[in-house]
């Protein structure tokens, strides 16, 4: 191609989304300075998103989440039929499968560890909402730490990079469905903290989406004059099979703090994370 088209090409992607990357620093810029104003009350379960206390330090360095290059696409075929009303496993569970993979099951814990237990719920199919997010986090550290050994193999090799890329297309397939089913169903208060945390991790793997510009004008307008988000209490989350149902909601209770002003810890700083993807999107599609 003429080098004089790319260019205007180039300028014209850039001048198109230029409005777009304003609206998401902007959005981002006043998350910061929320954060900085009560770091002192924050969790640190709500600041990297998911329970990862003081046995997750590993995953709060910057060099932990390396962006790769390259989008994907998510496959409609990959859907599940049906999925499990409730969800497959707790945090508890989550957690403890998490500190086996990271070593910080105890003080100087070996990585990498596995058990049958999380083997199979974590590569369970017909998993829904945030036991599927886990099991999208959980295939996220085994890459990382180069834990070949949760998918059969001795190393890191392009096998084991190949199931575990399967199974990310399996996962944020049909998280995009669920996603599709939230956008549909008008962003309920209580889905729009799954909702994001989807974005975020689908995002982050490379899918790209999660990156739609109508969605992007949901989550900005979820944003308070504060800078955080907030997750409307009364709500509740309710399991798939309750969701249409008007009675006292039966919450499957996520660890987060409710802060000031109705904001919450988790659903802000997964928005943050989201944010940073649509940054990333943006600017170098």
């Amino acid at each position: 191609m003429n080098p004089a088209l790319i260019a205007f090409a180039t300028l014209t992607f850039v001048s198109a989304n230029q409005p777009k990357l304003s609206d998401v620093l902007s959005a981002l810029e006043k998350a910061t300075s929320f954060f900085e104003s009560t770091y002192n009350h924050l969790d640190v379960d709500g600041v990297v998103g998911f329970r990862l206390l003081q046995a997750f330090q590993q995953v709060l360095h910057v060099d932990f989440w390396t962006l790769k290059p390259g989008w994907m696409q998510t496959d409609t075929k990959l859907v599940y039929a049906g999925v499990s009303d409730s969800e497959c496993f707790d945090e508890d569970i989550s957690d403890r499968c998490m500190t086996q993979l990271l070593g910080t099951w105890e003080e100087n814990g070996l990585p990498c560890q596995d058990t049958d237990t999380c083997s199979s719920l974590m590569m369970a199919l017909n998993c829904a909402d945030y036991s599927l997010s886990h099991q999208l986090l959980y295939l996220i550290v085994a890459e990382h730490k180069r834990c070949s050994n949760i998918f059969g193999a001795r190393h890191m090799d392009s096998k084991s990079s190949l199931i575990i890329q399967h199974y990310k297309k399996i996962f944020c397939s049909n998280m995009m469905q669920r996603n599709l089913e939230i956008a549909n169903n008008d962003f309920p208060y209580f889905q729009q903290d799954l909702f994001l945390e989807n974005v975020m991790l689908c995002g982050y793997v490379g899918f790209s989406e999660f990156y739609k510009a109508q969605w992007l004008e949901h989550i900005l307008r979820w944003q308070l004059l504060s800078g955080c988000f907030r997750k409307d209490d009364k709500s509740g989350y309710l399991p798939r099979g309750e969701q249409n149902v008007f009675t006292k909601p039966k919450r499957v209770k996520r660890r987060e703090k409710h802060l000031q002003g109705g904001c919450s810890d988790h659903m802000t700083s997964v928005a943050v994370g989201a944010l940073g993807g649509y940054l990333r999107f943006y600017g170098t599609s």
